[in-house]
């Protein structure tokens, strides 16, 4: 928060919009005076790295094991390798900017029928094995 603030602060918000990524280059902008560092950027890119790869992998692990959890399957590891396909194609898709940003945007615009359609379907495919196993009792 507050380096948004601070990325506000510099450029202000109408010239703010004209950055691809305001925040890397608000650390260009700021100097140190009497320290060695050159480039302040190239720290702030090593640490945006890390923090990017440890979420993802948070967020990679935690679908292989919901999917694992929703289907029964033990050993989430399957879901895992599973997943890879799909994910180095969300990585590797996108050949520039403009078009991660138009993904970006779809995704905005129709997210909300994963977030609502699944459990509406989850539900209506539970409501269906239910009535098939209590056809199989009889």
């Amino acid at each position: 928060m507050l380096f948004t603030c601070g990325t506000i602060g510099i450029f202000g918000h109408d010239y703010l919009g004209r950055f691809t990524y305001p925040g890397l280059d608000a650390i260009h902008v700021v100097e140190f005076p009497y320290l060695l560092l050159e480039q302040a950027g190239l720290l702030m890119i090593i640490a945006w790295l890390a923090l990017v790869v440890v979420g993802s992998s948070f967020y990679y692990y935690a679908l292989g094991l919901g999917l694992a959890q929703v289907t029964g399957v033990l050993d989430y590891k399957r879901f895992v390798w599973l997943l890879f396909p799909l994910t180095l194609y969300l990585a590797i898709c996108p050949q520039n900017i403009n078009e991660a940003q138009q993904f970006m945007q779809f995704i905005d615009d129709y997210g909300w029928l994963v977030l609502f359609g699944l459990p509406v379907l989850l539900y209506l495919l539970a409501l269906v094995f239910k009535q098939r196993s209590a056809r199989l009792e009889d």
